[in-house]
């Protein structure tokens, strides 16, 4: 079996360049980032924060129901759950901010 040998920069500027160029086109600057705990939602919340800005972008916490104490964000983060309708609040206070 071979490795898989992945360049992580290239492979990050990539994505980065990516989240930029398709919000751009969707014709936002800003972004609300649902976040579980887990690895992948935290490396997409760090994606979109290099590709616009860490004040551009709201992470939401939104935890599944087996999430664990410990998975959970750090004290001022918000908390939703995803059918809240707070979460279209967030989404549409955070389109007003420019």
């Amino acid at each position: 079996m071979n490795n898989l040998d992945i360049n992580t920069d290239l492979t990050a500027e990539i994505i980065i360049g990516f989240i930029q160029s398709e919000t751009t086109q969707a014709g936002f600057s800003k972004a609300v980032i649902g976040v579980s705990g887990g690895v992948d939602s935290a490396l997409a919340c760090f994606l979109a924060a290099r590709a616009l800005g860490g004040k551009n972008v709201l992470a939401v916490r939104m935890p599944y129901k087996t999430s664990s104490q410990a998975s959970f964000l750090p004290r001022g983060w918000l908390s939703v759950t995803p059918n809240s309708k707070s979460a279209m609040g967030l989404f549409r206070e955070m389109s007003r901010m420019d």
